[in-house]
């Protein structure tokens, strides 16, 4: 009898979520206690992941929102490298976090605000199933959520610093202003334009904080346009939506694009710069392309890649199957679409009316396609897909509803693709440990005038966070980065030169992130006719353990011209043997005090690899005029790093020189490109772990 009764207590539920009457209902459960959950929940797992110890945090996240609170603009020469120049605004919050609150207080905070994801993932599967009564509604909305949530780039950056998922939030929150709007119509008015206006808004100010985003940019641009015009008729809500995303990234990035084109000549320097053309830098356009797909295969098929674990498109292994998931399910909606329009066409049957569920759901997938297919033909890396990854599961049961038209199938289809895609995540891991409130703390040592000094960096190492324990008017001066090095562009070895001008030797040190930095050190500092004195160097210390070292500078030797050869003699003589010359006396070496180090200096060691060659096409090319093309033979590798001479005088060597399908770096020659005659002889694999063997190469190259 109870079976029975519970049987049918069931079949009323199933009719009853079924239904679209309009029916009154009670509120499951007020949004309040939602956010509470979410903000609090996401504060608690970022303090169970223990502390963000990666690259980035140690080499911009921490600096630049110190740099813009406390130096004059440009004051250091890109100690942070490339990251230097992008918009510090999204990391004033994590450096004041960080500076003044202690470590896990610090996580627990970002953690609570990148729980705002979780809220607003949970209010946009709400209004694309509104229709749905409670609980269903909630239940589905909820796996939605939880699902997106627990990513393999969320996951990674929860109570970290890297900010895809602090973006996402703005993102997250215009997306839903728009499919409440896209829910509304035809009745929205004039007054409903205002949500799209601040929708755009919040877009924009994503963008500007952080460029990447402009693949959710044009992914929201594109689908509301398609959209929104055949259903409204007019440009005004277009409008609205175009300029409050052109007022966020004016107000958000206005102020420092204006600062670098007054100092650089380019808005977004060094990017984009074939446009722009500054002569600070080469006339292409700067990208990472070490993960771009390398075949057709990849190209086309790329989230099929990600479901087994791999770093195509990540310098760490992750796993996740969503975008897979998300390919298959718009490949569906696509095919299934065409078949009902063929069939309406073949019957001579009228448009049935449009609802809102499919503006959204056709909203929602162009935004997934233009904004996947930007990300493919610009950078390629993954973590840059937070807002994606967020929306896949929800993407899914919208895709779900519109194939299955069956309510309780698509509740228990949905739920389970999102626990099944849940269970196969294998987050990445850029560097996590126990929390230590002095992992970013640094003793600066006691140097004379090292307030009036300038640092020289010479390495590639995320080794900015040491900047804000120094004395701020220390100058420090990246000589050596991830995207100039000597020689590459006059201009600003011209300026550097400048700034160097300005001290004396007494006053110049160099830095170095470890003793294996010495070896790159010399060659660097050679090409401004500096070298280490080889004195005993300062020793910069932590909590956790040495941070580096400070290292006086003396004027390089110049070599001495080659001698003549003698003479041959008329006629041989016996060889006269001539006894040995006592050595001079060599000076004591340096005494070494406490807190200071001796730094040993090894030479590049060599291998020879029959099959594996460098081939350099043109072998003469016109500085501003043509495009080097470095075609490697017999090697596998993403990229690599290139070791030469400049007519005859070492230089440091270029890393991490991403290779295409053809296992080619095409290199355009600015004008500001460094004359003469190149020399490779040595690339490596920039992967090897020995960062001191090289493959021995021979390749010519002259720029005029």
């Amino acid at each position: 009898m109870q079976i029975r009764r519970l049987w049918q207590t069931a079949i009323e539920l199933r009719r009853w979520v079924e239904t679209d009457s309009p029916r009154p209902e009670t509120r499951f459960c007020p949004h309040w206690l939602i956010l509470v959950v979410s903000v609090a929940g996401s504060a608690w797992a970022a303090v169970r992941l223990g502390q963000d110890v990666s690259w980035d945090v140690q080499n911009y996240h921490y600096y630049i929102g110190w740099a813009f609170l406390h130096k004059p603009r440009f004051y250091d020469f890109a100690p942070a490298q490339v990251q230097s120049f992008f918009n510090p605004l999204l990391h004033v919050l994590s450096y004041l976090l960080l500076a003044h609150f202690p470590a896990r207080a610090a996580a627990a905070v970002l953690g609570a605000v990148q729980g705002l994801n979780l809220y607003l993932l949970f209010q946009i599967s709400q209004t694309l199933f509104r229709r749905w009564r409670a609980p269903y509604r909630y239940l589905i909305s909820a796996g939605n959520a939880l699902a997106g949530f627990y990513g393999a780039i969320n996951a990674m950056e929860l109570g970290g610093t890297f900010g895809d998922n602090m973006v996402s939030i703005l993102t997250l929150a215009g997306l839903l202003l728009g499919f409440r709007y896209l829910m509304a119509l035809p009745e929205a008015g004039r007054r409903a334009q205002l949500p799209l206006w601040i929708g755009g808004a919040a877009i924009g100010v994503a963008w500007a904080l952080k460029l990447t985003a402009i693949i959710y940019a044009a992914g929201i641009v594109a689908a509301m346009t398609v959209v929104l015009l055949p259903a409204t008729r007019r440009l005004r809500p277009l409008a609205a939506l175009y300029g409050g995303m052109a007022g966020g990234f004016l107000a958000a990035y206005g102020f420092w694009g204006l600062d670098l084109v007054r100092r650089y000549h380019n808005p977004v320097y060094p990017y984009l710069n074939s446009i722009f053309r500054s002569s600070y830098y080469d006339l292409h356009n700067t990208m990472d392309a070490r993960f771009m797909p390398r075949d057709w295969q990849e190209m086309l098929f790329y989230p099929f890649y990600f479901i087994r674990e791999n770093h195509l498109v990540s310098e760490v292994v992750f796993r996740d199957a969503r975008l897979a998931c998300c390919y298959a399910a718009l490949a569906l909606l696509a095919i299934f679409a065409l078949i009902a329009r063929i069939r309406r066409y073949a019957r001579k049957q009228a448009p049935a009316p449009v609802r809102g569920e499919s503006r959204c759901l056709l909203a929602l997938s162009l935004f997934f396609v233009i904004a996947y297919a930007a990300w493919q033909y610009i950078f390629s890396v993954y973590r840059y897909l937070a807002v994606l990854e967020l929306l896949a599961p929800t993407l899914l049961a919208l895709s779900l509803a519109w194939l299955l038209r069956n309510k309780t199938l698509v509740l228990g289809a949905s739920l389970a693709a999102g626990l099944g895609v849940s269970l196969t995540v294998v987050p990445m891991n850029y560097g996590r440990q126990a929390f230590d409130d002095g992992f970013l703390r640094v003793e600066a040592p006691a140097i004379p005038d090292l307030d009036r000094s300038v640092v020289l960096m010479v390495g590639e190492e995320g080794t900015a966070y040491i900047l804000p324990h120094f004395p701020p008017t220390t100058r420090f001066v990246r000589v050596f980065s991830n995207f100039v090095w000597p020689g590459r562009n006059e201009r600003l070895d011209r300026e550097i030169r400048g700034i160097l001008g300005r001290y004396d030797l007494a006053r110049t040190l160099a830095y170095l992130a470890n003793t294996e930095e010495a070896v790159s050190a010399r060659s660097t500092l050679a090409y401004f006719g500096l070298t280490l004195d080889g004195r005993p160097c300062w020793e910069i210390r932590g909590k956790p353990g040495n941070r580096g070292y400070l290292c006086g500078v003396a004027t390089a030797a110049k070599p001495a011209p080659a001698a003549p050869p003698a003479p041959e003699p008329a006629r041989a003589e016996p060889a006269k043997v001539e006894p040995p010359k006592p050595e001079p006396p060599r000076d004591p070496p340096a005494p070494v005090a406490p807190g200071q180090v001796v730094i040993p200096v090894s030479e590049p060691q060599f291998q020879v690899l029959e099959t594996v060659r460098l081939e350099i096409i043109p072998a003469e090319a016109v500085a501003g005029r043509d495009t080097l093309e470095y075609r490697v033979t017999g090697m596998n590798a993403r990229a690599i790093d290139v070791l030469y001479t400049l007519d005859g005088n070492p230089m440091p060597p270029v890393r991490n020189w991403a290779l295409d399908s053809r296992q080619t770096v095409s290199i355009h020659l600015g004008p500001e490109s460094r004359k003469g005659l190149y020399h490779i002889i040595g690339i490596r694999n920039s992967d090897a772990p020995d960062r001191n063997l090289w493959i021995r190469v021979d390749a010519l190259v002259t720029i005029r």
